[in-house]
């Protein structure tokens, strides 16, 4: 009888492809944002969600591209967990 194996080397060209779609949709959900201003900053690119002109504005740093995943998967307890992990920053809090 033979023990059926999972090679991690078959899947590992699909982390950069899971970790972009994770990314779109937490954008399209912060896309949605309609009280505050939020700027997103990751690797040199910027984003900008919600009302540029509110008394309530706020900045995250994206660390580390984990982080997309984790707010995809888990809401606001993964970006606590991603949070906790150092993978992103911000001076607003």
């Amino acid at each position: 009888m033979s023990n059926p194996t999972l090679s991690v080397s078959k899947f590992a060209g699909l982390a950069p492809l899971l970790g972009g779609l994770a990314r779109s949709a937490v954008l399209a959900q912060l896309g949605k944002l309609r009280h505050g201003h939020l700027r997103l900053l990751s690797h040199g690119q910027q984003w900008s969600f919600g009302d540029a002109d509110s008394p309530l504005q706020a900045e995250v740093e994206i660390l580390d591209d984990a982080t997309w995943s984790l707010i995809a998967g888990n809401g606001s307890i993964g970006a606590g967990e991603a949070y906790i992990h150092g993978y992103w920053r911000s001076p607003d809090l």
